[in-house]
Parts: structure tokens; C-alpha cells; sequence
């Protein structure tokens, strides 16, 4: 996926801020792509492990983006995964919010993205 730009891996990019984003807990998240190349990149497909608080992996998903993403930009992702993830996985109120609505940020911070 990289060649063309000379890199040969995923270094360049980065999944972040992770949040579950329904109201009616359906499942609902999304997640930042980060390009951190001097290239823009399409076709990023990553990896994201749940996992619960105790760090046992809960679920997994690939995820595929072919939207461009410009150099040094982000792109946010959608995607959704059984609705008990967010409950095993702990999703608290992001801090600071005057209300409980979502974004909820997970609690376990070993939930990762992984750049394939």
C-alpha cells in the first residue's frame, strides 16, 4: 500500500481518539486515521482490537479506507461492533462534557488501531 512512496510500512500512519458514538447503544464508533507522511495515502487498512477492562481482547475488526487522506492530515473513520463492546469495554463520558450523551472514550486504553 505504501510502495509507491518509498516508506514500505504503516509507520507514517496512526489510528487515534477512538470513541463510541451512538445514543442508543448500537455500537456505534469512530476513530482518526492520521497521516503523518509528506504524501497523501489511500487504501489504509487497520486492525482494531477491543478489549475489556481486565485486557482480554473482546472483539476485532479490519477496517478498510480508501478515501485520500492529504499529508499531514486526519481522516475520521465509522464503523460498529456488537453493542455489549462498549459496555465490557468500559466507555466513560468524555471529561469535561455537561451532558451524557456521546462521544463515550473507552476506559481500557489497550483498545488499540493497528496500521496494516
Amino acid at each position: 500500500m505504501f510502495a509507491d512512496i518509498g516508506g514500505g510500512s504503516a509507520d507514517g500512519v496512526v489510528g487515534a481518539s477512538l470513541t463510541y458514538d451512538s445514543v442508543n447503544d448500537n455500537g456505534d464508533y469512530s476513530f482518526s486515521l492520521v497521516n503523518k507522511l509528506r504524501e497523501p495515502v489511500r487504501n489504509v487498512y487497520c486492525l482494531i482490537v477491543f478489549y475489556d477492562k481486565a485486557g482480554t481482547p473482546l472483539d476485532v475488526q479490519v477496517i478498510h479506507s480508501s478515501d485520500v487522506i492529504p499529508d499531514g492530515l486526519a481522516k475520521r473513520i465509522t464503523g460498529r461492533v456488537h453493542p455489549s463492546v462498549r459496555h465490557l469495554n468500559g466507555g466513560t463520558i468524555v471529561e469535561g462534557s455537561p451532558w451524557k450523551a456521546p462521544p463515550y472514550l473507552p476506559r481500557n486504553k489497550d483498545t488499540v488501531v493497528k496500521i496494516l
